[in-house]
C-alpha cells in the first residue's frame, strides 16, 4: 500500500509541475514493482491523475488571477474530444484485456512496447512547431482531444507527454501554459475512463488502493502546483525532457522482465 502512495505522491509531483500528469510513470512504475495486474494498476494510475488534475485546475481557476491561463475557446473543444476519446480507449482496451485474459503479460508486454515507441517519437519531435501565421481553429481540439484520450486511456496513463507534443508544436504555447491544459485534458479523459471501467467491471474497484491513490494524487497536484508556479519555462522544459527519458529507461526495464 505505501509502495502507491508513495509512487502516486512522486509522480504526481512532478506532473503537476512539468504537464505530463504522472499517470505515464506510475503506470510502468507500478507494473515493475507491484503484481497487481494490469487493469488494477491502470485504475489506480488513472486515479490517482484525474485527482492531481481536479486539484491543479481548481487551485489554478480559483488562485490568484483566476482563469487567465485557460481560453475557454481552446480548453472545452479539447475536453469534449479527449472524454469521447477516454470513453473509446478504455472500451478497447478492456475488451483487449478479456481476449488475453489468460495473458496478463502479454498485454503488458504491448503496453509497454507501445509506449516506449511513442515515448521515443515524443523524444525526437518535442521541439518541433509547426511554424505558419493565422490562428489555430479551436473546433480542431475535437478530433485531436480524441485521439489524446484515447492513446491515454488504452494505455492506462494520463497521457501528459502526448499532450504536451501536441499544444507545443500544433498551438505554439509556452511549455508552462501548455502544462495547464495538459491537465485539463488528463482531467477530463481520465474522468471518462473511471466510468467507463467502473461501468464495465465494477470488481476492479479496490477502495484501499483506489483512495490511496487518490489522496496521493491530491497531495501532489497540491504540492506539484505550488512549485510549478515558482519555475522558469527553462526549468519546465528540462523537467519534462528527464521525465521522458526516465519513462523509456523504465519501459526498456519492464519489456526485458516480461520478455525474458
Amino acid at each position: 500500500m505505501w509502495i502507491t502512495v508513495l509512487v502516486c505522491l512522486g509522480c504526481t509531483i512532478l506532473g503537476a509541475m512539468s504537464g505530463i500528469g504522472g499517470g505515464v510513470i506510475i503506470k510502468p512504475l507500478l507494473d515493475a514493482v507491484l503484481p497487481l495486474g494490469m487493469e488494477k494498476v491502470s485504475l489506480i494510475s488513472s486515479f490517482a491523475v484525474f485527482s492531481m488534475a481536479l486539484f491543479s485546475i481548481a487551485q489554478n481557476c480559483l488562485g490568484r488571477g483566476g482563469r487567465k491561463e485557460l481560453d475557454i475557446r481552446y480548453a472545452l473543444p479539447l475536453a469534449l474530444g479527449s472524454m469521447v476519446g477516454g470513453v473509446f480507449g478504455k472500451t478497447v482496451f478492456s475488451a483487449i484485456a478479456k481476449l488475453f485474459a489468460e495473458g496478463d503479460g502479454i498485454v503488458k508486454l504491448l503496453q509497454n512496447l507501445a509506449l516506449l515507441l511513442l515515448m521515443l517519437f515524443i523524444l525526437l519531435f518535442k521541439n518541433r512547431q509547426i511554424y505558419d501565421e493565422g490562428e489555430r481553429n479551436p473546433f480542431a481540439g475535437i478530433p485531436i482531444g480524441t485521439l489524446l484520450g484515447l492513446s491515454a486511456a488504452f494505455l492506462g496513463i494520463g497521457g501528459g507527454p502526448f499532450n504536451m507534443l501536441v499544444l507545443t508544436a500544433y498551438y505554439r504555447m509556452p511549455y508552462k501554459i501548455a502544462a495547464i491544459y495538459s491537465l485539463f485534458v488528463i482531467l477530463f479523459s481520465q474522468g471518462a475512463a473511471i466510468v467507463t471501467a467502473a461501468l464495465g467491471n465494477a470488481a476492479l474497484f479496490d477502495a484501499r488502493y483506489l483512495l490511496a491513490a487518490a489522496m496521493a494524487g491530491i497531495c501532489g497536484g497540491m504540492v506539484g502546483r505550488r512549485l510549478a508556479v515558482r519555475l522558469s519555462e527553462k526549468a519546465v522544459r528540462a523537467l519534462y525532457s528527464g521525465a521522458l527519458v526516465f519513462i523509456v529507461a523504465l519501459c526498456l526495464f519492464n519489456i526485458l522482465s516480461e520478455a525474458i
